[in-house]
């Protein structure tokens, strides 16, 4: 398996998409801040406003997108030639190919969605100071658990890039299916629609919202004037549910694609 991670990190470090992927994700970061920080009429941007207003959002969008993209290029663009072929004659087991490329993809995945978001986090804290909008132990808490619904994102992609075997086309769906995600989620929590737990709980884009969540304002005093402040919206207890619904649907996704893949017939 690690010489499938070794050789397929190889190739993606040479595909100059990558980079492409890489740099459209800090400018649409930094062009949310400038656009936030324009609206809020040009007022101080300290780190836990940025990640608020930016981070908390761009976290979601681009999740997905990363997920889905690195995924779909890592299980799938040699699947048409005949790389898997050589790898399996080179005394590789089905096992080891597939989870290589499935490992990979949520390594660079969570990599780059984590340097795409934190970095400027970071930078606006360390020049800007904190501030006192969110707790950073709030932040920290939020943005770890947010690794739960990628890695669930990342195996369902790697499940579709074996089923359809061209990451064109898983691309192509998989983008339509995370912005119906995400536009399901966003009515679930704009018009309180009264459904089931038990659905809610299986939609990726609603557990990632649950997870960032930073609605929950309260009136805050410091040095003699009112401030905003973010209090957590949910408990402990009430995010175990969430957590393990994204963990056990990474688990499903894994098994379902492995029978899959261990069945093809490889060109």
């Amino acid at each position: 398996m690690f010489n499938v991670i070794k050789a397929q990190s190889y190739q993606i470090r040479r595909d100059n998409t990558t980079y492409y992927y890489i740099i459209g994700a800090f400018l649409f970061s930094i062009f949310m801040g400038l656009v936030i920080l324009t609206d809020s009429g040009g007022g101080e941007m300290d780190g836990s406003r940025w990640f608020v207003s930016v981070t908390s959002f761009s976290m979601s969008y681009l999740g997905n997108l990363f997920a889905l993209m690195f995924t779909a290029r890592i299980c799938g663009w040699d699947l048409q030639d005949r790389t898997l072929n050589y790898e399996l004659m080179n005394g590789c087991k089905r096992s080891s190919i597939y989870l290589g490329r499935v490992v990979l993809s949520l390594l660079w995945s969570l990599g780059i969605v984590y340097a795409v978001t934190v970095i400027p986090l970071a930078a606006v804290g360390l020049t800007k100071g904190w501030g006192d909008m969110i707790s950073m132990g709030g932040v920290i808490r939020r943005l770890a658990m947010a690794a739960f619904p990628l890695i669930k994102m990342c195996c369902l992609y790697a499940l579709l890039t074996f089923l359809i075997l061209d990451w064109r086309a898983v691309i192509a769906i998989g983008f339509v299916f995370g912005q119906i995600e995400m536009l399901a989620a966003m009515m679930l929590d704009e018009l309180s629609i009264n459904v089931p737990k038990a659905v809610t709980e299986c939609i990726t884009a609603f557990a990632m919202n649950k997870i960032l969540d930073c609605s929950n304002t309260a009136l805050g005093y410091k040095d003699g004037e009112d401030i905003v402040v973010i209090k957590d919206s949910f408990t402990a207890g009430q995010l175990v549910p969430t957590l393990a619904v994204c963990a056990a649907g990474a688990v499903l996704y894994l098994i379902l694609g492995y029978a899959l893949f261990r069945k093809r017939d490889l060109k």
